[in-house]
């Protein structure tokens, strides 16, 4: 009986360790915009965007500029909160967005 509540935690114990590993090393690159990876392993910031994506997103534009990675759900989500920027991108460029344009 002893061994199987030790497989039953073991298989809990290693998936969850390994998503809160993930969490811990996800950062930008240099190369990114800057990230908002939020709280919480896999969630990220879903519970903020989900409880006012407006103000959650208002004040991510206040604190880190026109241009932000967030991370919700286990995806990278970039905002261009800017539409004159997004604007000027897309008509100068139509094949990739590098936030090196934008430094």
């Amino acid at each position: 009986m002893l061994s199987s509540l030790q497989l039953i935690a073991t298989c809990i114990v290693i998936p969850f360790s390994f998503v809160v590993l993930h969490h811990l090393f996800l950062f930008a690159t240099q190369d990114e915009p800057p990230f908002v990876k939020g709280p919480f392993p896999f969630l990220g910031s879903a519970i903020a965007y989900l409880r006012n994506p407006q103000q959650f997103l208002h004040g991510l534009q206040k604190k880190y500029g026109p241009i932000f990675t967030v991370y919700i759900a286990g995806e990278r989500l970039t905002f261009v909160a800017d539409p004159k920027i997004g604007n000027r991108q897309v008509l100068n460029n139509r094949g990739s967005l590098s936030f090196l344009h934008f430094q």
